[in-house]
């Protein structure tokens, strides 16, 4: 999965999710791994609730994913760029594995100084992902 969202869409932070550091991507939020099914989730009533959000058709098995659903108000607003409000939650970027990169991606060197100079970040693999289709 890592590796088609960074080529399509610019880049993914990846993270080990047995470091212990990882935990800390529970507050604020819910943080849970998806489970695969093709199981029909039942009616809307009936599957309503967080947990039908961290579920995915059998298709995409291959993803191994992790999702976090927190409300916008617990997050911090960083405000407005190109007219949408965006919103951030600090993390331990202890937990951080590796960041992938689309080739077209603008950031690489300034991402290569900081893992260099700031020790937090050293660990960091940074890796550039050809485009997938």
């Amino acid at each position: 999965m890592w590796k088609a969202c960074a080529g399509a869409t610019g880049f993914v932070l990846a993270f080990d999710t047995t470091h212990a550091a990882f935990e800390s991507l529970r507050n604020p939020g819910k943080l849970g791994k998806i489970t695969y099914s093709d199981e029909p989730l039942g009616t809307f009533i009936g599957s309503y609730g967080p947990d039908a959000f961290f579920r995915k058709r059998l298709k995409y098995l291959f993803e191994c994913e992790w999702r976090i659903i927190c409300a916008i108000h617990r997050l911090e607003d960083n405000g407005e760029r190109d007219g949408h409000h965006v919103f951030v939650s600090q993390f331990d970027s202890a937990c951080v594995s590796e960041v992938l990169l689309r080739p077209e991606s603008t950031v690489e060197q300034e991402l290569r100084e900081l893992f260099a100079t700031d020790r937090r970040y050293a660990h960091i693999a940074l890796r550039r992902v050809e485009k997938v289709e």
